[in-house]
């Protein structure tokens, strides 16, 4: 066997292209068939990572609930408040019949405060969408502009962020009527 094996004469110029032939062999088979093994996860759709919960949502970070946005034809639909240095607290509503639409935003202590809002409102298939921004020495209310008159439901959207470095306190309230 040993004089067999001596008699085999290796030249580089055969071996190396043989070598390159062989490795796009192998990633082309792992490439068509598909590479893994967690078979559950192609069942279920997915690619076998731990990011979606049973039912394919995303997952939360650990404590963080997400909340239905509210619906309602008048009063306060929704508020929102945070404490922090810049805090920022965020409130949304879904607003039936919409023939006002508020924001009512207050801090302590009493600061400037960045509002943003976004108001989506829907009739017969078509949308349309008023935003802006302003900033607001508090306690303030301000009603927001209707971008659709006679809009069957309105998505409205606002958030609120201290202005001033240290502890604070921000609220923010969508009211509708």
């Amino acid at each position: 066997m040993r004089k067999f094996a001596a008699d085999i004469n290796f030249k580089p110029i055969y071996v190396v292209p043989a070598a390159v032939v062989l490795v796009v062999l192998v990633v082309l088979i792992v490439l068509l068939t598909g590479g893994g093994d967690d078979e559950d996860a192609e069942e279920r759709g997915g690619t076998g990572t731990a990011t979606t919960d049973r039912d394919d949502r995303p997952r939360l970070p650990r404590g963080e609930r997400v909340k239905e946005a509210p619906r309602g034809s008048s009063g306060v639909i929704d508020e929102a408040r945070r404490v922090g240095p810049f805090a920022v607290a965020q409130a949304r509503a879904t607003v039936l019949r919409p023939s006002r639409v508020s924001l009512r935003v207050s801090a302590a202590p009493k600061q400037r405060v960045t509002v943003d809002w976004q108001l989506s409102c829907f009739l017969n298939r078509r949308v349309k969408v008023g935003k802006g921004r302003y900033r607001v020495r508090t306690p303030d209310v301000r009603a927001i502009p209707i971008p659709m008159p006679g809009a069957e439901t309105c998505i409205a959207t606002a958030g609120a962020q201290l202005t001033r470095y240290g502890r604070g306190r921000v609220k923010i309230a969508v009211v509708a009527g």
